[in-house]
């Protein structure tokens, strides 16, 4: 699981030297500052849930500290009794929870209008793409790309490498391009139904006067209008409550991911198949936690110190992903010298079989 690994083709040697050292602290860097980003933007809106359905105004400190401490000390119970495999299980339900969510969004909420709106959004989004992935602003002076297109771009870029690795790992037998269309398409249509349907309400709700969203985030900040947005919709208190365990859960089962590749690309010997060590992952839960916890309490409502962590931890591991993407060409190339194989029917394994179809070793008594 160490980065430095994966860029052997490229680094050779070198891998196990000075280069593949800074390769792997770029790495840890990286998904360090984007486990900090993550925790401190989701405590809000999680935090705001659990204060609506205990009939609170809004939320406070005391909530928050335990939002965070739930994301740190619940994987850390799950590793020391054994309960990863519970803990997959839970994060494949969540998935199903947010699908069930969208999907009575849709059917009880403003079913047309999320439609119309979903559509002009989308070809409006395809008929400007390459300009809104170009533009600077650089007339206007508006700040607004560095601080949110940046920003994002830079958040989620810390989270390629993982979540890279993790596709790759679980793919075995699978092309090339089932891997890359799987790992692509379903992530890309998740946020794509995500972005349509909840915005969508939401502008509706401003227009025809049922909520002031626009007073909400400027009185409650972002949780608050979290919390005003999903009670103003058709069953709202059940809306919310579901909102806030399913987000809950995805930052818990996503904070166990984290430590564990954390944990991995630090240790000097481990294989595909083995565990990091327990108190490897702990020290990396517990540290994430703790940091975040920081940052969150630095300034709760600001977004500014999020968006510099964010870009400060993701510009270099876009050198890290640079040197992926060569040394996956130059192993390609070492591989298939002629040309990679085509597959000539559905069904065909050219790139060898799963693990549980491979043959038994034989071993001398």
């Amino acid at each position: 699981m160490k980065m430095s690994e994966y860029c052997r083709p490229l680094l050779g040697k070198h891998a196990d030297g000075l280069a593949g050292n800074a390769v792997n602290f770029v790495y840890m860097f990286a998904l360090l500052g984007g486990v900090f980003t993550s925790l401190a933007l989701g405590t809000p809106a999680i935090s705001s849930g659990i204060a609506h359905i205990l009939g609170m105004e809004q939320t406070n400190i005391v909530i928050d500290v335990i939002v965070l401490a739930l994301w740190t000390f619940v994987p850390l119970a799950a590793l020391v009794l054994g309960l990863q495999r519970g803990v997959a299980i839970l994060s494949d339900w969540n998935v199903r929870g947010f699908i069930v969510l969208l999907l009575l969004i849709v059917v009880l909420g403003p079913t047309w209008f999320i439609f119309n709106h979903s559509t002009d959004s989308l070809g409006l989004m395809i008929q400007n793409y390459i300009y809104m992935g170009m533009y600077t602003d650089p007339l206007g002076g508006s700040g607004f790309p560095q601080a949110w297109t940046v920003f994002y771009m830079s958040w989620w870029a810390v989270y390629a490498l993982p979540f890279g690795l993790f596709i790759a790992k679980i793919s075995k037998g699978r092309t090339i391009r089932q891997m890359v269309l799987g790992g692509l398409g379903a992530g890309s249509l998740g946020c794509l139904f995500f972005y349509m349907v909840l915005p969508s309400m939401g502008i509706h709700m401003q227009l025809s006067g049922a909520v002031d969203l626009y007073t909400s985030l400027a009185e409650k900040g972002r949780g608050g209008v979290v919390v005003d947005l999903f009670s103003n919709a058709p069953g709202g208190f059940f809306i919310v409550a579901l909102f806030t365990v399913l987000v809950l859960v995805a930052y818990i089962t996503g904070h166990v991911s984290v430590g564990y590749s954390l944990a991995a690309a630090c240790e000097k010997r481990i294989k595909g198949d083995e565990d990091p060590q327990k108190w490897n992952v702990s020290f990396w839960l517990i540290l994430s936690g703790a940091v975040s916890l920081a940052l969150y309490l630095l300034n709760p409502s600001a977004l500014t110190p999020l968006q510099t962590v964010s870009i400060l931890f993701g510009f270099p591991v876009c050198f890290a992903i640079l040197a992926l993407i060569l040394s996956f060409f130059r192993q390609l190339k070492k591989d298939f010298p002629e040309g990679l194989p085509v597959q000539m029917k559905s069904g065909d394994r050219i790139y060898g079989v799963p693990e549980s179809e491979e043959a038994p070793q034989n071993t001398k008594a």
